[in-house]
């Protein structure tokens, strides 16, 4: 295990030049995918730094391979002397997106594939754990504690009925195919920045919002047809079976329809969790003897275990699935939080801003420089992007 180092005090310099991060990864053992694992509980203010240490060192990545100590001691030694490089080359920063030295990449790459038949990207065994403090970029579709397969793009996932398993990448649906055996648990991880859409064997469609994780069985039970929201939001249309009800499991209960379209918000993070009725009518029942009918329009609000039914638009709280952000009398806190996740990018917010409140219309572009320029013109706030964070002030 990896020695106790004074890394609270860590700058990305630090875990570049540091030989147990760069061991981890590039040849990562059980044991020190167990230290690292845990390492933002033990270190939380570090959370950045190993953040972009992960994603420079995530550009030229290698699988292990049954080394002799020679080509081992070979490989470390170039890594860490091209890692080296990195430190001294000024980083560009531009639409929030980071370039490195594509002569050092290429000089890794050629010595490295001497030693290896093909370059792949590490292992990533304790994904759950690592996702959860977003220090992963890609759509992970786990089967199995070693079994997956992660996408750098949006995917689209597609249960056939015969059970098996098709992932469309940017509409390419020739992408991906797995079979799965019933009763298979599959868990589709869907980080910051990211989108992705479910569509089940009975056709009933969720779509994932960014920083999300749902679990499901690509084939259902006879009685009843269930998916687990692990974390994050989604927004389902269940096909209608009067004999299978269709169940979602969430942290604060279960939600119960048999054919209806609606919204679930159950991030970690957020103190309030909801759930927002579009179409139908749904059971939510948050523990034994407490249950609530939504109607169309409505939304039952939790939180500490006190709730609350409320009749709302219903756009306001579901126009994220087509890449809209529709407000009412929002604040800019809550906005930038969802623009966050969405994007991946971290927004420092003025404290004088946090409260001011808006109503109005976003279209979520690919850019988010022209996201950022409506933000500016709805809220009358100016912006700035420093080391990758956007950062929100007073005119």
């Amino acid at each position: 295990m990896p020695m106790e180092k004074p890394y609270d005090e860590f700058e990305v310099s630090d875990y570049l030049n540091d030989k147990e991060f760069l061991l981890w990864r590039f040849f990562r053992t059980d044991e020190s995918d167990v230290f690292w694992a845990s390492f933002i509980e033990r270190y939380p203010g570090q959370k950045e730094n190993l953040k972009e240490a992960l994603r420079i060192t995530g550009t030229v990545s290698v699988k292990s391979a049954d080394l002799t100590i020679r080509e081992h001691d070979e490989i470390e030694d170039v890594y860490l002397r091209t890692i080296k490089i990195y430190k001294h080359r000024k980083r560009k920063v531009r639409r929030l997106t980071f370039s490195l030295s594509a002569a050092a990449c290429i000089v890794v790459i050629c010595m490295v594939t001497v030693l290896f038949t093909g370059i792949l990207k590490p292992d990533r065994s304790l994904v759950s754990e690592i996702v959860a403090d977003s220090l992963l970029k890609e759509i992970q579709l786990i089967f199995g504690p070693k079994d997956f397969v992660y996408f750098e793009k949006n995917a689209d996932v597609i249960i056939n009925k015969d059970g098996t398993i098709q992932v469309a990448v940017n509409y390419d649906t020739a992408s991906f195919v797995k079979g799965v055996y019933s009763g298979q648990m599959i868990k589709l991880i869907v980080p910051e920045g990211k989108r992705s859409s479910l569509t089940l064997s009975d056709r009933t469609r969720v779509i994932i919002n960014s920083g999300s994780a749902v679990s499901f069985s690509p084939v259902f039970a006879a009685d009843k047809r269930k998916i687990s929201l692990d974390e994050g939001e989604i927004f389902l249309e269940v096909t209608h079976d009067k004999k299978k009800p269709f169940v979602v499991s969430t942290s604060f209960g279960e939600v119960n329809v048999l054919g209806t379209s609606f919204n679930i918000s159950d991030y970690k993070s957020d103190m309030v969790k909801s759930v927002v009725l579009a179409e139908g009518l749904i059971e939510v029942k948050v523990s034994d003897s407490k249950g609530f009918i939504l109607k169309p329009n409505q939304m039952l609000n939790i939180a500490s275990e006190t709730y609350a039914v409320e009749q709302v638009n219903i756009y306001d709280h579901i126009s994220w699935k087509d890449g809209v952000l529709q407000f009412s009398n929002e604040t800019l806190e809550t906005l930038v939080l969802k623009l966050s996740r969405y994007y991946g990018v971290d927004f420092i917010c003025d404290e004088s801003l946090k409260h001011k409140t808006c109503t109005g219309k976003m279209v979520l572009f690919d850019n988010l420089t022209d996201v950022l320029n409506t933000l500016s013109d709805i809220f009358h706030v100016q912006y700035r992007i420093i080391d990758a964070k956007v950062e929100l002030f007073n005119n």
